[in-house]
C-alpha cells in the first residue's frame, strides 16, 4: 500500500514538472542578418550544433550556450512557422541569465529555428551551464632576488 502511494506521489511531481516548462522558440536567420550584425556564434561538432550568445552576460563573463542534436531536428513549413512565438534575442538572453543553473531544461524548451529554402529547421536546443571557474589552484612565485647573477 505504501509503495502505491509513493509511487502515484512521484508520478503526480514528473507530470506536474512537466507540465510547467515553459517552451520558447527563436528565430536565427543568419543569412539575412549581416556579419558585423549577428549575436549568435554557430558551431558544429559531429552530431551536435552550438549556438553561442555574443554576450558574456553571466557570472565570470561567460556567454550562454545552447547545444541542438541535428539528428532530432524537424523541418516545419510556413503554416507551422507562423503559429509559432518568437523571442527576441534580448528576452532568450535575460532568460539566460536568469536561470543560469544545471536546472535550466527542466524548467524551459527552447528551439532554435533556421530558415531552410521554403521551410524551416526547427531544433530542440539543450542549455550548457559552464562549469564555475575553480579556485582550487596553487600559484608559486620564485623569489629571483637571492638568484646569483651570472
Amino acid at each position: 500500500m505504501l509503495v502505491i502511494i509513493i509511487f502515484s506521489g512521484s508520478i503526480q511531481r514528473k507530470s506536474y514538472a512537466q507540465s510547467k516548462k515553459d517552451t520558447v522558440y527563436y528565430l536565427l536567420d543568419t543569412l539575412r542578418t549581416p556579419i558585423a550584425d549577428r549575436m549568435i556564434i554557430v558551431e558544429s561538432d559531429g552530431a551536435n550544433k552550438f549556438y553561442t550568445t555574443n554576450c558574456p552576460c553571466l557570472a565570470h563573463n561567460r556567454s550562454p550556450l545552447f547545444r541542438c542534436h541535428v539528428p532530432n531536428q524537424t523541418y516545419i513549413d510556413q503554416v507551422a512557422f507562423n503559429k509559432l512565438k518568437f523571442v527576441h534575442l534580448a528576452q532568450l538572453i535575460e532568460l539566460a541569465k536568469q536561470n543560469n543553473d544545471y536546472h535550466f531544461d527542466d524548467r524551459h524548451i527552447v528551439y532554435f529555428v533556421v530558415p531552410s529554402g521554403k521551410k524551416y529547421i526547427m531544433s530542440k536546443a539543450n542549455y550548457e551551464k559552464a562549469p564555475d571557474p575553480s579556485d582550487d589552484r596553487v600559484i608559486i612565485q620564485t623569489d629571483t632576488s637571492k638568484q646569483k647573477k651570472p
